[in-house]
């Protein structure tokens, strides 16, 4: 049987979890635990943003509607340039998406998001790191277009 506070990445998250854990880490030390995998995940209470894992987001579209959702990068998540992987929580459905510093593309089976919400984007993404981790960095902010660019933007 699972852990408490583990999750499965690809599958819905509770938003109570993803707003009282900001700071998530990929369950690599319990693979073979019946009911963990690859890709579970955990509260990170080591406080170091460079390890692989990720960070609860705040993803606000055009019209004002917000998720809670994940951002991770297997190098830390110290910076947008760290990022790769993106999780937006809706109800019941996963989006799941790659990212680099200039781009957010779908991954399979959730190409039809930037058709869905072509008129709410662009969604603006801001992952927290102050308060999460003991850093004086800034938190990231950026924006995801309609053609699945990013910008880049102030904290």
């Amino acid at each position: 049987m699972a852990l408490p506070d583990r999750y499965h990445l690809n599958r819905p998250i509770p938003e109570a979890a993803l707003a009282s854990n900001r700071a998530w880490l990929i369950a690599y030390d319990e693979e073979g635990i019946d009911g963990q995998s690859e890709a579970t995940i955990k509260p990170n209470e080591l406080g170091d943003l460079s390890l692989p894992g990720f960070v609860t987001i705040d993803a606000t579209l055009a019209n004002g509607a917000k998720m809670l959702s994940l951002v991770g990068g297997d190098f830390g998540v110290a910076s947008l340039d760290d990022l790769d992987s993106m999780r937006l929580y809706q109800g019941n459905r996963v989006w799941s998406f790659e990212l680099s510093p200039e781009t957010c593309e779908a991954d399979r089976g959730s190409e039809a998001f930037f058709e869905q919400f072509a008129d709410d984007l662009p969604m603006k993404v801001a992952a927290r790191l102050r308060g999460v981790y003991d850093t004086d960095d800034p938190d990231i902010t950026f924006r995801i277009l309609a053609d699945g660019s990013i910008r880049a933007a102030a904290a």
